[in-house]
Order: C-alpha cells, then structure tokens, then sequence
C-alpha cells in the first residue's frame, strides 16, 4: 500500500510493505545457513516495514 502527496517543489511518499504481516517465502530467496540444521529451509521473506520519503525537484 503506497501514497504520495505534492506540494509545490516537494514529494512526500509512504507505504507500507506486507501490511497485514502475513509469513511467506521468498521465491528465489536461497536458504538460511542457520536454519539448516531445524530443517526449515527456504528464507522466509520481509515482515510489515514502514517507508517514508521526502524528495526535493528544483
């Protein structure tokens, strides 16, 4: 989920990745050489992240 807002010579943008925190794998993501022995293999992927941008044009 992404927004942005422009005002003037700004552009303030925030999203939010993975919003309802659901567990998945990553599809091409490799293997955990620390889970290795726990047996659980694939890398799981990112949970909920917060991202906020501010950018200047001039």
């Amino acid at each position: 989920m992404n927004g942005s807002y422009n005002w003037k010579m700004m552009t303030l943008t925030a999203g939010i990745d993975n919003v309802l925190n659901q567990p998945y794998y990553m599809p091409l993501g490799g293997i955990l050489t620390s889970d290795i022995k726990t047996g659980r293999m694939p890398m799981p992927g990112m949970g909920r992240s917060f991202n906020v941008s501010l950018a200047a044009t001039f």
